[in-house]
């Protein structure tokens, strides 16, 4: 009796123990299920744009009882199953209740996207870490996803006719109608000016920012000042104005429009705001803006007419949009109904006649390659990197047969020690490897990592508009490199992909993009962090940063004379320049001319097979190019990197807002199919490196403001 006592309780006793245990173990794991922290993307949370950086606004709630620190863990996913990027997010304090946390990860790359992209998240803390899921990112599945952020109150509000139709005519796909809907999604963020940032390189996630006039109303001077440099640097912007403004607000406006009206927003006497209606064009004023455009709108003041008010918003959005000059009468020729009428899918072509012709071509507005990356990616290797040349890889094998066959069976013959070949042949093999192995590193290994090319876009005053640098990892061994970055967008190039093909970079198999080292981001993004990269052995890796208003300025040049890209003066462009930078090159754009103004060419030219000799058409080698009795233009990198083949979604644009992606889709600026621009390149090195400072010029048909007047 007293033994079946002692098991029952012996039994008790374990049976409390695993209780115990399970409690503990339970505890420590199940800290992020007991709802103590939920955390949601905020319905302002920008979404995807095609090769851009992603935005994330977290609405965090932690239902604890006391503060807890730790720091967010991501993982974004392309499609839903393509891991391309590994993110820490800096220390963060979680106060008790509900909070609003921006994050940023990098592009997702250039590759078409079908599905949802996703991001994965946890909250990492010093004894825990809480997983949270994966959380979907709102993007349509396209050839080109394009992102417009609206600037006002999110709450649901009765519009005017013509805010409805300056909003809705903001839409690319407005604008290409006769693109199928699969090739191209224009979608909307709404952000509420509390949620507006403070730094210009958050813009980069959005095409177009459209200010509502409650908007604009409520926008702090530093909030202005970050869109201003965006502006300044490629960015595109539709203001709508309002009643109740202070003069931070007419001085931001102002600078919007500068380049083509001279100050045409005042406050009165009594502080009232007052517009000079008569300086519009039917309520607009457009304006470039270094590299932007602006556009400013008095809703009041626009016609009540529907087809009218179209075809002013029409107008305007192709500004914005930076249609090209040979494609802008096609698009501003289309009427309401027919606008309408191809939207319902009645017509899949301008032309019916060469419907199933055009379909291929202006559909699909993805990423296209250039032809010319080859010559990028040789100029940034380093110098004293080498090929092995052929004759002596000659002379090693030649060498090699003669030990191991005559030397070896003659020499062990004399000293009658044929049996011991089975020591000396690999010996032999084995001294010939490494021999191999020290004249690959000879040629191959560089005392420099790698050489960088710089492209810097000027403004009329000197300042540095935006800097992109495009920088070459060349490792003698494979290794862990980390890459500190502030105040810059850094993204890595996939040198390999490149010149691929863009329809079969969309259609390969997800998992290719598993096999390659993934990079890691940890802190602030994009002010303050490091990434780590895992660089193979004698494998390229080229980096790219970009940065908006880097605040330095170039001196000792007339940037801000127009008069200079004009033939009749090229000889005192090349006087300037030389004077500034004695062994430069200096290239003019204009129109169907590229001139070499001073130097000699840095790249080599080849033929292109989307260049004629104007620029205009998509033209192709083989058979169509020798029947149409046109040569293909000869073409350099250069080119490649200021004017963008009529290809893929540049058919139609000549110029996209700043993404700092993947690629060289935003570094290209200039539209060959308009005679009043021009663009001035200035190429130089410094030391190994090569820098490109190059100034665009607008409205060279145009006369002055004070002229105007006269």
């Amino acid at each position: 009796m007293m033994k079946h006592r002692s098991d029952k309780l012996a039994n008790h006793r374990r049976r409390i123990l695993v209780a115990v245990m399970v409690w503990l173990f339970v505890g420590s794991t199940a800290f992020g299920q007991d709802g103590r922290l939920s955390v949601d993307l905020a319905t302002s949370s920008p979404r995807v744009r095609s090769n851009a950086p992603v935005q994330l606004l977290l609405k965090t709630f932690w239902n604890g009882s006391s503060i807890v620190e730790g720091h967010f863990e991501m993982m974004y996913f392309s499609d839903g199953v393509t891991l391309r990027s590994r993110c820490t997010s800096q220390d963060i304090v979680l106060t008790p209740g509900e909070q609003v946390i921006r994050l940023s990860l990098p592009s997702g790359g250039s590759t078409v996207s079908y599905g949802q992209d996703e991001v994965g998240l946890n909250f990492a803390m010093p004894d825990s870490t809480i997983g949270l899921g994966k959380y979907t990112l709102m993007a349509n599945p396209s050839d080109r996803s394009m992102n417009i952020c609206l600037i006002g109150p999110t709450e649901d509000r009765t519009v005017s006719d013509a805010e409805a139709e300056v909003t809705d005519s903001m839409r690319l796909n407005s604008l290409l109608p006769e693109v199928r809907a699969r090739s191209v999604a224009t979608i909307h963020t709404r952000w509420d000016n509390v949620d507006v940032p403070e730094q210009a390189f958050h813009f980069c996630s959005f095409d177009l920012v459209v200010l509502r006039p409650e908007g604009l109303a409520d926008l702090r001077k530093k909030q202005m000042d970050a869109i201003l440099a965006w502006v300044r640097a490629g960015g595109s912007v539709c203001v709508m104005l309002s009643d109740e403004m202070k003069g931070t607000h007419v001085e931001f406006l102002n600078a919007l429009v500068a380049e083509q009206h001279d100050a045409p927003f005042s406050l009165g006497i009594a502080g009232q705001f007052v517009s000079d209606n008569m300086s519009a064009d039917d309520g607009i004023w457009t304006s470039h803006l270094e590299l932007g455009r602006a556009a400013v709108v008095n809703l009041s003041e626009m016609p009540s007419g529907l087809d009218v008010l179209f075809q002013n918003c029409r107008r305007m959005s192709a500004f914005l949009w930076r249609i090209r000059k040979s494609q802008e009468s096609d698009v501003l020729s289309q009427s309401r109904a027919s606008v309408a009428q191809t939207r319902q899918g009645n017509d899949l072509a301008i032309d019916p006649v060469n419907r199933i012709r055009n379909r291929g071509r202006i559909s699909q507005l993805s990423w296209q390659p250039i032809q010319t990356t080859g010559q990028f990616i040789n100029r940034l290797m380093p110098e004293d990197v080498k090929v092995v040349p052929l004759f002596l890889i000659a002379m090693v094998l030649i060498g090699y047969l003669i030990l191991i066959g005559p030397v070896d069976y003659f020499l062990l013959g004399f000293f009658r020690a044929r049996r011991f070949t089975w020591l000396t042949f690999p010996l032999l093999t084995g001294l010939v490897s490494l021999l191999c192995v020290g004249i690959s590193d000879s040629y191959l290994s560089s005392k420099k990592d790698g050489r960088t090319l710089t492209v810097r876009d000027i403004g009329a005053d000197g300042a540095v508009l935006r800097e992109t640098r495009f920088q070459m990892r060349f490792l003698s061994r494979k290794a862990k490199v980390e890459t500190e970055v502030k105040n810059e967008i850094f993204t890595p190039l996939d040198q390999d992909r490149l010149n691929m093909n863009a329809q079969y970079m969309a259609y390969q198999d997800p998992s290719v993009g598993q096999k390659k080292y993934i990079p890691t981001y940890s802190g602030r993004m994009p002010s303050d962090y490091v990434v780590e990269q895992e660089i193979p052995q004698w494998t390229p890796q080229i980096n790219r940063f970009l940065s908006i208003a880097p605040g330095n300025t170039i001196e000792g040049f007339a940037w801000d004379d127009k008069s200079l890209v004009d033939k009749s003066n090229h000889g005192k462009l090349s006087q300037l320049a030389r004077q500034r930078w004695p062994d430069c090159t200096a290239i003019v754009f204009h129109g169907d001319d590229r001139t070499f103004v001073a130097g000699s060419r840095i790249f080599r030219l080849q033929d292109n097979m989307y260049y004629d000799p104007r620029y205009g058409n998509v033209q192709y080698r083989g058979r169509n190019a020798r029947n149409s009795g046109e040569a293909n233009m000869k073409v350099s990198f250069m080119d490649s990197l200021c004017v963008r083949s009529p290809a893929g979604l540049f058919r139609f644009v000549s110029q996209i807002s700043p993404t700092g992606g993947d690629n060289f889709e935003d570094v290209t600026v200039y539209d060959a199919s308009n005679e009043s621009q021009a663009l001035l390149v200035i190429a130089h090195e410094e030391g190994d490196d090569l820098v490109i400072e190059r100034r665009l010029y607008t409205n060279l048909n145009d006369q002055p403001n004070s002229e105007q007047r006269k």
